[in-house]
């Protein structure tokens, strides 16, 4: 993994904050990493987990994802000016407003609000109908992560200021992309196809960003023919600078497609 030397500002942040971010990529038996160890804030990237989780609780009956539930449901869920207009743009997609309580929505559609839009409120329905299935479940569910309702964290976090977000390893969460892949949906894709497209140039980079108060972070997945996948995550604490950090998540990101070089 090199650090390229052409912009020399992210690159000075990198070399000079090195407890401050944490990145790690997979490529089947290769990995690379950089305080991939340490448990780091995901903020919305945490979703990944959820829709992880949701798969593997209802992987005996997809026909979920037809079932409809009221706007009204998906409501309950959301805190108005939390997610940037992700609940409102992803009922929009579908031609629905918010005040539509009485109008249904398919859950296959919720997991995309979720995923593409980023939606909060779709995180937080999809967890709770989650825990529900699987503490109802005889199967085995040794091993998932279900992560806190981000409206909790939300809550908590303007009550008792930093420390609330949940954290976990890029480590662990590049291996959840990775399981995720291998995930075959009812049509025949691989689960990563929620994932919204990030890029086409010299493949195809899917990817779940995220942030919150002072935190990036993000999972991506980068496909080019005739190559194995790689998986990676990454995470860091954001300096004041906005243009720099989105500078910074870009050299991360690159660092991870870049590969073990």
């Amino acid at each position: 993994m090199s650090i390229d030397q052409s912009n020399s500002e992210v690159n000075r942040w990198i070399r000079s904050n090195t407890q401050r971010f944490s990145l790690c990529g997979l490529q089947q038996n290769s990995l690379w990493c950089a305080g991939a160890d340490t448990p780091m804030v995901l903020a919305s990237a945490q979703k990944v987990y959820t829709l992880y989780a949701f798969i593997h609780a209802f992987k005996e009956d997809f026909d979920i994802l037809k079932a409809k539930v009221y706007i009204h449901e998906l409501n309950k869920y959301y805190i108005s000016g939390t997610d940037n207009g992700a609940h409102e743009r992803s009922l929009a997609a579908d031609g629905f407003r918010a005040s539509d309580i009485n109008k249904k929505i398919p859950i296959g559609r919720i997991l995309v609000y979720m995923m593409r839009y980023s939606s909060n409120a779709a995180a937080d329905f999809l967890t709770e109908k989650t825990i529900s299935k699987l503490s109802s479940s005889i199967g085995n569910s040794e091993g998932l992560v279900v992560p806190p309702l981000i409206s909790t964290q939300i809550i908590q976090s303007e009550k008792r200021g930093k420390g609330v977000w949940y954290k976990n390893t890029t480590k662990n969460l590049a291996e959840m992309v990775r399981l995720l892949d291998a995930e075959l949906l009812q049509n025949g894709l691989s689960a990563v196809s929620y994932f919204p497209i990030i890029s086409k140039q010299n493949g195809i980079l899917r990817g779940k960003k995220g942030n919150a108060p002072g935190h990036r972070a993000g999972a991506v997945v980068f496909i080019q023919k005739n190559h194995p996948p790689i998986y990676g995550a990454y995470s860091f604490h954001v300096p004041k600078d906005d243009g720099l950090s989105e500078r910074i998540e870009a050299k991360l990101i690159n660092m991870i497609t870049n590969g073990p070089k």
